[in-house]
């Protein structure tokens, strides 16, 4: 495959945000539950993804713990961000930079935090930054109804997410592009087996599935052994799920905008179903979507059961998550058209 690059300026400038004390201000933030993704990537000149990304490459250590190679850490960055469909309204190099905050969050709490080592802590941050790598700004039953080559390709199990690991490993053949390549190969295994099961775990076909898994573990009287690999996954892929529909548990304004960007983006889903005759899809034709039903719906069948399992194991952290989402669907409830 051609191996994409990413100009040495552009790699320059990476490291400068990275180093530049006025964006402390963001970086010191990111234990904050209102972390505004919005507001930093504009900081950053758009390279919000590949920015927070080395930064917490850096945070963590891990340069020196997995002995990293620096330049193809910056390298690989830049090249997965710009993977991303810049003119997609929402799934684009700002949500992946969004899902990567939200998990190191999520990730930092004290139930998990002592439980993680350095590889771990790769695959959560490899992990949240390729999930949607290359959306093209549809969703699977659109590849599967109109036999997409990608529908195809992964005969019609999970094609997007298939497809954005994929990719991002096609691509880390390259050594320039590799970023485990200095790891041990069971490490390399190690990270992404995890980081795949992650990325697989956002399709949404198996989301109830998940919490199923999750409730039954969180009730047993072991609970959670994360020296079995099982549990440890069972934990991080609730975390990225969690990342992933966490629009509706942001401080209002940003969950506002967040959702006006991802109806958006289903609306011209919907315009295309159009064009070609087929059946709209629920919640995607903006001639008579009511967008706060439809948030509504949203938080009540596939936020609250996901979000109410995971406070019931992280408690307190959650709260300001928990407390957000009310807000939220009060704010919607407001606005229902009668």
């Amino acid at each position: 495959m051609r191996v994409p690059r990413a100009p040495s300026s552009q790699l320059l400038q990476i490291e400068r945000f990275v180093r530049n004390p006025e964006l402390s201000r963001y970086f010191d933030r990111l234990e904050a539950p209102d972390f505004d993704v919005i507001a930093f990537d504009r900081a950053v000149d758009g390279n919000g993804m590949a920015t927070l990304g080395v930064h917490l490459i850096q945070k963590y250590d891990l340069l020196t713990l997995l002995n990293l190679d620096p330049q193809v850490v910056n390298r690989w960055m830049l090249v997965v961000q710009e993977g991303y469909i810049a003119t997609n309204p929402y799934h684009n190099s700002k949500h992946a930079a969004d899902v990567l905050f939200c998990t190191h969050f999520y990730i930092r709490s004290p139930k998990i935090w002592p439980h993680l080592g350095p590889l771990d802590l790769l695959a959560c941050i490899i992990a949240p930054l390729i999930h949607d790598y290359g959306h093209p700004g549809v969703n699977n039953a659109f590849l599967i109804s109109t036999l997409d080559p990608l529908s195809l390709r992964y005969n019609d199990v999970a094609p997007l997410e298939n497809y954005h690991a994929a990719s991002v490993f096609d691509m880390m053949q390259s050594t320039e592009l590799n970023l485990l390549e200095t790891l041990p190969l069971e490490s390399r295994r190690y990270v992404r087996d995890l980081v795949l099961t992650m990325v697989l775990a956002t399709d949404m076909t198996a989301h109830f599935e998940w919490i199923g898994k999750f409730k039954t573990k969180l009730t047993s009287h072991t609970g959670f052994a994360y020296d079995q690999k099982t549990d440890k996954k069972l934990v991080l892929n609730m975390a990225i799920k969690a990342t992933d529909i966490n629009n509706a548990a942001k401080p209002n304004d940003l969950c506002v905008t967040w959702t006006n960007w991802c109806m958006e983006e289903f609306f011209l889903q919907g315009d295309q179903e159009k064009k070609r005759g087929m059946t709209v899809s629920m919640f995607m034709n903006r001639d008579n979507t009511d967008i706060p039903k439809c948030q509504i719906g949203f938080i009540d069948y596939i936020v609250t059961p996901l979000y109410e399992a995971w406070y019931a194991y992280l408690k307190e952290d959650m709260q300001a998550m928990m407390d957000n989402i009310d807000t939220n669907r009060q704010h919607w409830k407001k606005r229902v058209t009668t």
